[in-house]
């Protein structure tokens, strides 16, 4: 299932149609995973500029290898949370707080 979600994440993000357009595209082709993961299909929806396309992109992509280690006892649930908190909080606080 993440292999099938990292595809269609990245195929909203090359998606060059408005936010809303996409929208409406996706969750008739796409029902089962809007369902699933209706956050993650928004922000790739939503996310327009080039740079951030490749940064969302790039985010979904780690977050979703990381699911997978964790899901193959490659590393502990507590190692995964902690490295992607660590990474969040750097992108997200550290920058905030600056």
């Amino acid at each position: 299932m993440t292999n099938i979600l990292s595809q269609v994440l990245k195929e909203i993000l090359e998606d060059q149609q408005t936010s809303d357009e996409k929208i409406i595209k996706y969750m008739k082709k796409y029902p089962v995973l809007c369902e699933k993961h209706p956050k993650s299909i928004n922000l790739a929806c939503e996310t327009t500029s080039f740079n951030e396309r490749e940064k969302v992109l790039l985010r979904f992509e780690y977050l979703i290898n990381m699911k997978s280690n964790i899901e193959s006892n490659i590393i502990s649930q507590h190692d995964g949370d902690v490295t992607v908190g660590e990474l969040l909080v750097n992108d997200y606080i550290k920058n905030v707080v600056k």
